[in-house]
């Protein structure tokens, strides 16, 4: 059944999965186990949770070996208005993250990346964007083009009366 669990969330999700939902899905089924383990081959690393503790996690960065614990790491989405979704992914990245999101209608948005002491370090889009879903490509560059040091950072979608912010966990090398 676990299995067979694990296979229909992929299914349902067309095999793609966030390392945080890889790690939900993981704990669904877990029947204490000593570790679950995701592999995110994008990212070159591995997110794992000892002993069914999957609110610390560790993550091992596969080309140079840096380990990191993301103590009591906070759900990815956090939405003010139904209006629109925001998500990145890959999260945590290394290279470059995609941030998603829906709008229900044509308006403006202003899609911003702060740091965790609330200064802006970058616009990634203050434009007019039609309804449907949207990519927008972020390489972990402030707006000079200097690469920010590892670290959490805040990224906000403004559009009309919604204001959504995720984190976003940059890894460089």
């Amino acid at each position: 059944w676990r299995y067979n669990s694990l296979y229909n969330c992929l299914q349902e999700n067309e095999g793609i999965l966030s390392w945080d939902e890889g790690m939900d899905a993981l704990e669904a089924v877990h029947m204490n186990c000593p570790w679950s383990a995701i592999y995110e081959l994008n990212n070159r690393a591995i997110y794992v949770a000892i002993n069914n503790n999957y609110d610390d996690i560790a993550y091992t960065d596969l080309e140079n070996f840096d380990f990191t614990i993301y103590v009591g790491v906070p759900d990815q989405e956090t939405t003010n208005s139904g209006n629109s979704t925001l998500k990145s992914f890959p999260n945590p990245f290394m290279d470059q993250t995609q941030i998603r999101f829906n709008l229900s209608v044509t308006e403006h948005i202003m899609l911003t990346v702060f740091d965790r002491s609330g200064r802006q370090v970058a616009t990634l889009a203050d434009e007019v964007f039609t309804d449907g879903e949207h990519s927008i490509s972020w390489d972990g560059r402030d707006s000079s083009g200097n690469l920010l040091p590892s670290g959490i950072y805040l990224c906000s979608l403004k559009s009309g009366n919604n204001n959504q912010t995720i984190q976003v966990i940059l890894n460089t090398r």
